[in-house]
This record gives structure tokens, C-alpha cells and sequence, in this order.
């Protein structure tokens, strides 16, 4: 038995996606740790249930409000979410556990992720190199706060393992907000002012290239992405923030300003310097205005025919462009094919995808 995992609390957000939560269950029900299922779908999952799991169903509930409720029967010294479709690797959260315990300036960890596609014959994998991802060799260890969020601002934090008072802290700034986009930006904001955060050399995560769920922009612009299958029922909350300027002058934002200058006043006494703060990080993801570029990049998707997209998505997924990626990682430790213990738990992943290929 590893340890340190009876310290942890897995949290899996969920909606409309039953038949993602079969796979997702089976690969956790053997772990020592808890795992909570917080739900929003119409009607609740009919499935069996494991010892070592909790369900809550909330309909309607959006991202921030689901996690914020799951987390009031959270009473482990460590959290981490995890996306239905997604796997965490058990031996890589038994390492974070043990390095947070020994490094107390640290709020987070993560490592390196990988994406696999679950193709007739074989599953394709290749390493996640993406510039928003907590990538390999990532590392957020300032000790001046606002070099440490100008560092972090905007990359993804929120699969990582967290300190559980940070993670409620970063889901009280999002409590009530509607749009997902500020409950991704907490993790890497909140978990910056408080600590350091450090990517370990070890296999983390992995993540399903296949689309479930299609999203909308605030203005209810939908962000169809041509592969994706789009589902009967839109999550009416599921919708990204494009543009920070604009969304910053609504209700949504003034709150989620407010929530963060009083969420903060425990570690930084000037208001002042936390309106700064926030205003600093905001204001780097408005100048970045990479959400806007998205936009354009969705909107030309559309004018492309569905039969070229095809041939895109089948070479960008084909096992050459894998094999490719693969060999550019070949020597980087922590990686399924770098390292037995990585690849023991891909086993362990892989297994549990091939075992529910018949649900999709």
C-alpha cells in the first residue's frame, strides 16, 4: 500500500457524463483514499457506489458551487480534482504527498501529463507540451508574491495536489460564479499568493483526447469543436470566459473580484495590495488575450469542411505524430515510457480504458 494516500481526497466534477463515471469508478474503487463525486446532471447515477466513494448530487449546481459543496465533507489534509475522462497516476500522488509534507512552503504540486486517444486497435499516447500546461520542469519558487502569480497566472494548477485549504480557499472565490473559466484561474492565483508550486519529475496524469462536452462563450457563442459529439443536454453554466476585459465589468466578475479581496485578507492585511494583485493577474490574462485568439481560431474551424477536419484529426492523432512526440520525450524522466513505475500505472490506466471501450 502506498503512502500518504489515505491523506488524499480525489474530487471528480461531473455532468450529464454517466457513462464516463463507470470508468472513472472502477479505476479508483480499489485506492486508499476518498473519492467524491459531485454531480449537476438532471438525474442522478444509478450505479453502484464503492465504499471508498461519496455521491453528491447538486442539478443546476455550476463548477465552482459543486467542488465548493463536495469539499464540506472533505476533512483530508490533501485534494486534488480530477476531469471524468481523465486518470491520476497512484504512485505520483504518494510522491506529492510526501514532498508536501517535507516542504511546507509548497501549496502544490503536479507533474507530467500525458494524453491518450482511444483509437479500434491500440491506444495512442504522447506527452502533453502545451505552453498553458503545468509542463515539465515547471517550477513557481519566488518568494515575492507577485513574480510568483506573473509566473503562474493563467497555466493550469487545478489538477494538481493541493493543500485542502487552498482549495477551499480557491473554490470560496468561486462560489456563486457561473462561468468555469475563474474557477481554472483560482487554482493557479490563490495557490501562488499562499505558496511555491513545483512539477516533479513523475508521471501525473492522463487525459482523454476525446471530446464529451462541447462549451459556449459568455455571450452564448457556442465553441463547437468539429471532432467533439455535441450532447443532448448543454450544461447551461458550462461556458469559458473569451474575453477578461469585458467579462471583468459584469456581475460574475465584480463578485469574483470581491470574493478574492476577502478570501485573501487572512495572508496579506493591505487592500489595497490584494486589489493590486488581483488587478496585476487580470490584467495579464486581458494583455495575453489568448481566449480572444481562440475565438477567431474556433470561428475559421467552422468554414474548414468536415471532411478536410477529418483528415486534420486523423493525422494529428495517428500513431506516427505520437510516435514522433514520444521519441522528443525519450529521455525525460517520469513518463510512461521512460520510467517502469510510470508505466506501471499507465497499465493500470489502460486496462481500465480498454475494459469500457464498449460504452462508447
Amino acid at each position: 500500500m502506498l503512502k500518504g494516500l489515505s491523506q488524499l481526497t480525489i474530487i471528480i466534477p461531473t455532468y450529464e457524463r454517466h457513462n464516463l463515471l463507470l470508468r472513472a469508478i472502477e479505476y479508483y474503487k480499489s485506492w486508499n483514499c476518498q473519492v467524491i463525486i459531485c454531480d449537476s446532471s438532471e438525474s442522478k447515477y444509478k450505479g453502484t457506489i464503492p465504499n471508498n466513494f461519496q455521491y453528491i448530487h447538486s442539478p443546476k449546481s455550476t463548477l465552482g458551487n459543486k467542488i465548493y459543496n463536495a469539499l464540506e465533507n472533505v476533512d483530508t489534509k490533501y485534494t486534488c480534482l480530477s476531469a471524468d475522462d481523465d486518470f491520476l497516476a497512484k504512485n505520483a500522488l504518494s510522491l506529492g504527498i510526501n514532498f508536501l509534507d517535507n516542504n511546507k512552503e509548497y501549496m502544490s504540486v503536479q507533474g507530467n501529463i500525458i494524453e491518450f486517444k482511444n483509437r479500434r486497435n491500440k491506444i495512442q499516447i504522447k506527452p502533453v507540451v502545451y505552453l498553458v500546461e503545468s509542463n515539465y520542469g515547471y517550477h513557481i519558487n519566488s518568494d515575492d508574491i507577485l513574480r510568483r502569480i506573473k509566473d503562474s497566472i493563467g497555466r493550469q494548477h487545478e489538477y494538481g495536489l493541493h493543500r485542502t485549504f487552498v482549495t477551499k480557499k480557491c473554490m470560496n472565490i468561486v462560489k456563486e460564479i457561473k462561468a468555469i473559466t475563474p474557477v481554472n484561474v483560482s487554482f493557479s492565483l490563490i495557490s501562488s499568493i499562499y505558496g511555491k508550486h513545483l512539477n516533479l519529475p513523475v508521471f501525473w496524469q492522463a487525459r482523454d483526447l476525446t471530446r464529451y462536452t462541447s462549451f459556449v462563450a459568455l455571450d452564448n457563442e457556442p465553441l463547437y469543436i468539429k471532432e467533439q459529439t455535441k450532447p443532448e443536454i448543454e450544461d447551461p453554466y458550462n461556458y469559458v470566459v473569451m474575453n477578461w476585459k469585458k467579462y471583468l465589468l459584469s456581475s460574475d466578475g465584480k463578485k469574483f473580484k470581491n470574493n478574492f479581496i476577502n478570501e485573501t485578507d487572512d495572508i496579506i492585511d493591505d487592500e489595497t495590495f490584494r486589489r493590486k494583485i488581483f488587478d496585476k493577474a487580470t490584467e495579464t490574462l486581458s494583455v495575453n488575450e489568448l481566449s480572444e485568439k481562440k475565438k477567431i481560431r474556433y470561428q475559421i474551424k467552422q468554414l474548414v469542411p468536415q471532411s478536410i477536419w477529418a483528415v486534420y484529426t486523423s493525422l494529428r492523432d495517428s500513431g506516427i505524430v505520437a510516435f514522433y512526440c514520444r521519441a522528443k520525450y525519450k529521455h525525460k524522466i517520469g513518463y510512461p515510457w521512460s520510467s517502469s513505475i510510470s508505466d506501471k500505472d499507465w497499465q493500470l490506466m489502460s486496462k481500465t480504458i480498454i475494459n469500457h471501450r464498449r460504452i462508447f
